[in-house]
């Protein structure tokens, strides 16, 4: 049995990416790294890791807007990206 790598915070919270124009509403997930529970998307068939001032670690994917609705505690880890806590 494998360890979950990716833990989906809540049903309700959504991130807006953009990419090339157009817009998707995806999943929020969170992972450990570095000590810091960091924030990631759905994007791709894979994950991108949210970064500060709405970049990814994907250079042709950007963030728009957090919806989160359920209040979990967002706040800014290292480099300025948005973590839990």
């Amino acid at each position: 049995m494998t360890d979950v790598l990716f833990h989906r915070v809540s049903d309700m919270q959504v991130v807006l990416l953009q990419r090339g124009g157009v817009y998707r509403q995806t999943e929020v997930y969170s992972r450990m790294v570095g000590g810091e529970l960091s924030l990631f998307a759905k994007a791709a068939g894979g994950f991108v890791m949210l970064a500060a001032d709405g970049g990814t670690s994907s250079p042709t994917v950007s963030w728009i807007d957090l919806h989160n609705p359920g209040g979990y505690p967002v706040s800014k880890g290292t480099f300025g990206r948005p973590v839990l806590g």
